[in-house]
């Protein structure tokens, strides 16, 4: 667990094994890995990450770099200036400001349930509409969902609307929260792919005021 986002130039043209990466976002530098740049679990900053099992990125439109920072319980978006993404975040969803960690009032305050990303463990843009989509799922707690965030974005946000567990596809009967994780968008079709915890992987036409399943299909894990 090295807390970073790697960047690399070009990776594809060359050599993979000879390439080292251009710039590091999270630590101070490459040899740098600890949680918070090492000053506690519980002082984030917008220079910083803390990521545990869950590790996600995506670029949008503008070429800006979104971060899901899972053990900060937020997502944080990295400018990009002039072609070069800054190495501090700019904005952050699931949290008030960059120094904030709470991940669990929402429990006990219902009004923040779209405001607060517990477990935030993939994110996707859509090409289409720039909205923005973040599996929160984290076990222990009630949160086992998809969230859609809609531009303009701004700090603290909350998320345009969600899906909970029960829209998503199970046939176990020892699995009992659904929780999504993997995303991506159909490149033909705009329609989102959801792969979940049981190892299904429902598409979704988001398009519409409730989201409409158009497929539901089993993968070779379960």
């Amino acid at each position: 667990k090295n807390n970073r986002v790697l960047i690399y130039r070009d990776p594809w043209n060359q050599n993979p094994k000879g390439q080292a990466a251009v710039q590091v976002i999270g630590q101070a530098d490459f040899s740098a890995n600890e949680c918070n740049r090492g000053r506690s679990d519980n002082s984030p900053s917008a220079d910083s990450l803390c990521i545990d099992d869950y590790a996600a990125v995506d670029i949008d439109k503008a070429g800006n770099l979104w971060v899901a920072d899972s053990e900060n319980f937020r997502v944080l978006r990295f400018p990009n200036r002039g072609g070069v993404i800054a190495s501090s975040a700019d904005l952050v969803l699931g949290q008030d400001d960059f120094t904030s960690r709470v991940y669990d009032d929402f429990v006990v305050d219902l009004t923040l349930k779209l405001k607060h990303i517990p477990g935030p463990v993939d994110l996707e843009f859509d090409p289409a509409t720039d909205a923005l989509y973040v599996s929160d799922t984290r076990p222990g707690i009630v949160t086992h969902r998809l969230l859609e965030f809609k531009p303009p974005f701004t700090n603290g946000m909350f998320a345009s609307r969600q899906m909970p567990s029960a829209c998503f596809s199970c046939g176990r009967s020892d699995i009992t929260t659904t929780g999504p994780q993997s995303l991506a968008i159909d490149p033909k079709t705009q329609h989102l792919w959801v792969q979940n915890s049981c190892f299904y992987n429902d598409l979704f036409d988001m398009s519409t005021m409730i989201p409409t399943k158009l497929l539901s299909s089993q993968t070779s894990n379960a």
